[in-house]
């Protein structure tokens, strides 16, 4: 690229130049005709003074020569000083427009850009000027299209998140905030298809899984999708990705596998009609949906086999309490009431029958109220809950009862730290607490218990319950003693180890020591668990 042309000031310079040209030519044809006519005086009056004339002429030769000394300094200065003036302001003007037209007009070109080579701008500086004007101002509103577009595709994934954020903490609410249900998986399932457009939207279960939560195999918003037919009835296990398939018919149908840890428990079907657009963010929704469902599901799986476990666990201890306490008692009894009837019925020698029936009688009476005290602790064992308080404010009210009911002072001590437990957990250690006093009352004729639960530095939770009795002769494995049996199989649920030893210092110390299931706690306080 060549050097930039500048033809106004090109033309400038040239008028001043001439204007300079003539102001010297001038000045110097004025100086010129003075010294001539300077000449011309001089030698005029050289002849007068050669001739000795003192004519009329010779006299104004020299007035004129006076005349021309005097005031021919004074003009040539005036022209002198003209001719410079118009010099400066001619060079000023040059100057100015040096400053207007080449270096104003360049800095305001090179602000705007270099044009490329093949777009190189012709004409004069103005016409260059308004031409790259021209040219930024067509950049300027293709930035502005462009920013307007940005700003237009912002406002829409911001608007899709939003929606994307509601729908999200909408379906959380529903199958979150109370027990799961089909309904609340339907209406979850209805802000899904409303936010996404689509016909129908289900979900497919598994067999095993609807079989084990009571649900139908198929919970859909409105209709079952057309391609459910067509899906397997086992789902294997695989990422939460959806995609999407064409068909059946001019539908389109959206399947979104309903997966949690490693488990395939479904599918999610949403049918969409076949003008829809299915975008990124349509599909990414309803994985999100998908997951939540998963997860909500796999939990109340979960927790009902949970419960079905420790109901059937639970049955099996009434069982056998039942079987080691009033049974027992029963049993003895139904062996005297046929010992009476053999007396009754005149079975035995005459002289024993009315003594005998006599003492069958009184066993009997007091084989029922044995029997009748062992039903009335096996109810209040049986009654015992977990309410909001827990297991310290259930096991205190254990102990108060306790120490209300046989007179036995007793003391609850507990540092359970952030211990945190189980429902499980919870109700075996206070119904081993509660089987340790009973047996305390029975027993050991003390006079002081003290019932210690303690949570350890190496993840042990210890349960000890010490009196001051007659002490322990047994032994806990010996099968005679069903309270110590029962208090065995439950530590043995905990996976924990029971010792019911003998106290130096007098007495019986039951103790029982499991590691809890679930890992203390890093920002709860669970003195009461």
């Amino acid at each position: 690229m060549g050097r930039p042309s500048y033809p106004l000031y090109t033309s400038l310079a040239g008028v001043i130049g001439g204007c300079m040209a003539v102001a010297i030519l001038s000045g110097g044809g004025s100086l010129a005709m003075h010294v001539e006519f300077a000449a011309y005086v001089e030698r005029l009056l050289a002849v007068c003074l050669a001739k000795q004339d003192s004519s009329m002429a010779c006299q104004i030769a020299g007035t004129m020569r006076r005349e021309l000394l005097e005031r021919s300094s004074a003009m040539l200065m005036l022209q002198l000083l003209c001719v410079l003036l118009m010099l400066v302001g001619l060079g000023l003007i040059l100057a100015r427009g040096y400053h207007l037209l080449v270096r104003r007009t360049s800095a305001a070109l090179a602000q705007a850009g270099q044009p490329s080579p093949a777009g190189v701008l012709t004409g004069d500086e103005f016409e260059r000027v308004c031409s790259r004007l021209a040219t930024l101002h067509a950049r300027v509103a293709g930035l502005e299209a462009e920013a307007a577009w940005h700003r237009r595709v912002g406002e829409a994934q911001n608007q899709r998140q939003t929606t994307a954020t509601q729908v999200s903490h909408e379906v959380a609410r529903l199958i979150g905030d109370s027990e799961l249900s089909a309904g609340s998986l339907r209406s979850a399932l209805s802000v899904l298809g409303s936010a996404c457009g689509a016909r129908t939207v289900a979900l497919v279960l598994d067999a095993r899984v609807s079989r084990s939560l009571g649900f139908g195999e198929t919970i859909a918003t409105l209709h079952q999708p057309l391609i459910t037919p067509q899906l397997p009835a086992e789902h294997p296990p695989r990422d939460v990705s959806g995609r999407l398939v064409a068909g059946p018919g001019e539908f389109q149908t959206l399947l979104v596998p309903l997966c949690s840890g490693g488990v395939g428990i479904g599918t999610l079907v949403a049918e969409f009609a076949g003008t829809v657009r299915v975008d990124d963010a349509k599909v990414r929704l309803a994985e999100t949906v998908a997951r939540m469902a998963a997860l909500a599901l796999v939990g109340l799986s979960d927790s009902t086999e949970s419960r079905r476990l420790a109901l059937l666990e639970e049955r099996s201890a009434i069982a056998a309490e039942l079987h080691d306490s009033l049974a027992q008692s029963l049993g003895f009894m139904r062996i005297q009431l046929t010992r009476l009837q053999r007396n009754l019925a005149g079975q035995v020698p005459s002289g024993e029958a009315a003594d005998d029936a006599e003492r069958i009688a009184a066993e009997l009476k007091e084989g029922l109220n044995a029997a009748y005290g062992e039903v009335r602790e096996l109810i209040s064992t049986f009654r015992a809950r977990m309410d909001d308080g827990g297991l310290i404010a259930a096991v205190g009210r254990a102990v108060e009862g306790f120490g209300a009911q046989t007179g036995i002072a007793t003391t609850l001590t507990h540092a359970l730290g952030r211990c945190r437990l189980d429902v499980n957990e919870e109700f075996h250690i206070l119904q081993v607490i509660r089987e340790s006093l009973a047996n305390v009352s029975r027993h050991s004729g003390a006079q002081l218990t003290i019932v210690d639960l303690r949570y350890g530095p190496g993840h042990e939770f210890t349960v000890t319950v010490d009196d001051d009795g007659s002490g322990f002769t047994g032994n806990a494995t010996d099968a005679g003693h069903y309270g110590l049996s029962i208090m065995r199989e439950r530590t043995a649920s905990l996976g924990g180890t029971l010792d019911v030893v003998r106290r130096p210092t007098g007495g019986t110390r039951v103790r029982v020591a499991f590691a809890p299931k679930r890992l203390p706690s890093e920002s709860e306080d669970t003195a009461h668990p």
